[in-house]
């Protein structure tokens, strides 16, 4: 029953901010059907089924009346653990009273509908960041591994795609072991969250109608925030066709360009913008070396972009760039440069990158940006974030291939 948990987030986690892009109710319509896979992968894809009309109370199977019922409420706050977070899309999904992802029995085999079950549905939060589920009280898995729970996904304005929080349990529920609590914490740091789980589960108590009810308030992970300052272009726009030069990989004395020839699996563009840290520039590319080995050519190409902030000349830039690749031994990373951010005749402005900051990653897959990060410093924990990002771009390639279906916002 894991697979329910980690179908949104695991192998990546959605669709980019709504700030940003997002399905224009009434001009343009998600791909009919339901994702390709089965079980679905493409998490982003999730979001196609949003409802139009959300308002911030979800409310599940009301006429069911003759089972225990739960009825929850709480404040999403952003990152900072202070500002409200309104028009935040949370998507919530659970088991019914005998433990099992029940159906109606319609729903495509590939679908999150069959995946999820019938207790299911979306809300968007208020301007005060409120919002409300009243639902069928959840009971544990049959096989009794986890304690009784509500799954919810969110995606906020703020943030550049979805992600699931950690599940609603409740407080006294004998299931619900520092185990738990554990697994969820390893879980959301092997994908760079760490952020604790552990909020202690939600206090339930039961009104004299017999309905339960309890309270639990919500913060937006920092790491998923929008980049500031920002760099490159809009998460989900159209990644442009550019050509640096090559000195080092196999693509050596080309101008070739990395979304013509491999703009059709993930990749990562790393924009060297500074020559103050030369360390990290050389642990970044070894790190993307590897990834790329690791992964096989076909699945992944990485570039590392260095925009020459030192004003050096050519024949200097590519010295300097012979010997990096020579010294850590590159032998997949496109090693490429361009004379500044902002040169058109290799389209290099394009790009929309700010020269102000340290680095710029951007993570595509489909010619469409995924991710990025700004100011990005390489440690454990931000190889675990980029990593994660790149296994999301793949798993959501579906989503990225049908980006003319998403209009500004």
């Amino acid at each position: 029953m894991q697979l329910n948990r980690r179908l949104v987030m695991t192998g990546g986690v959605t669709s980019a901010a709504a700030s940003l892009f997002a399905i224009r109710a009434g001009s343009v319509s998600a791909p009919a059907g339901p994702p390709a896979s089965d079980p679905p992968e493409c998490g982003g894809c999730l979001f196609w089924e949003t409802p139009v009309d959300l308002s911030h109370r979800l409310i599940i199977f009301p006429e069911r009346t003759a089972v225990e019922r739960v009825h929850l409420r709480g404040i999403v706050f952003e990152s900072d653990g202070r500002t409200p977070a309104r028009d935040v899309i949370m998507y919530a999904y659970h088991t019914d009273e005998t433990g099992t992802y029940s159906k109606r029995g319609d729903e495509p085999r590939n679908s999150y509908a069959w995946w999820h079950g019938k207790q299911r549905g979306w809300l968007r939060t208020n301007s005060r960041g409120e919002y409300e589920i009243e639902t069928i009280r959840p009971a544990p898995y049959p096989t009794r591994d986890e304690p009784a729970h509500i799954h919810a996904v969110v995606k906020a304005p703020s943030q550049k795609h979805e992600t699931n929080i950690a599940d609603f349990v409740f407080v006294g529920d004998p299931l619900l072991t520092p185990r738990f609590w554990r697994n969820t914490a390893d879980w959301w740091r092997g994908m760079g969250i760490y952020q604790d789980p552990n909020y202690g589960g939600v206090t339930l108590r039961q009104t004299a109608a017999g309905r339960w009810e309890g309270e639990r308030n919500i913060t937006l992970p920092v790491e998923l925030d929008l980049p500031s300052p920002d760099s490159g272009r809009a998460i989900l726009s159209e990644n442009p066709a550019f050509k640096p030069q090559h000195v080092w990989g196999p693509d050596r004395g080309t101008t070739t360009c990395p979304m013509s020839v491999y703009g059709d699996r993930p990749g990562v563009l790393y924009w060297v913008n500074a020559d103050t840290d030369w360390a990290g520039v050389r642990t970044w590319a070894s790190w993307l070396d590897e990834l790329s080995n690791d992964l096989g050519r076909d699945r992944f190409k990485g570039y590392l972009i260095y925009t020459n902030p030192a004003r050096l000349s050519e024949r200097d830039i590519e010295a300097r760039l012979s010997s990096l690749g020579q010294e850590l031994g590159l032998s997949a990373l496109a090693v490429t440069y361009v004379t500044s951010v902002a040169d058109e005749t290799s389209g290099a402005i394009l790009n929309a990158i700010n020269p102000t900051t340290t680095n710029t990653f951007i993570v595509h897959n489909n010619r469409t940006v995924t991710n990025k990060f700004v100011n990005f410093s390489p440690s454990t924990q931000n190889f675990a974030l980029l990593r994660q990002a790149v296994r999301r771009a793949e798993r959501d390639a579906e989503m990225f291939a049908v980006r003319s279906q998403y209009t500004l916002g």
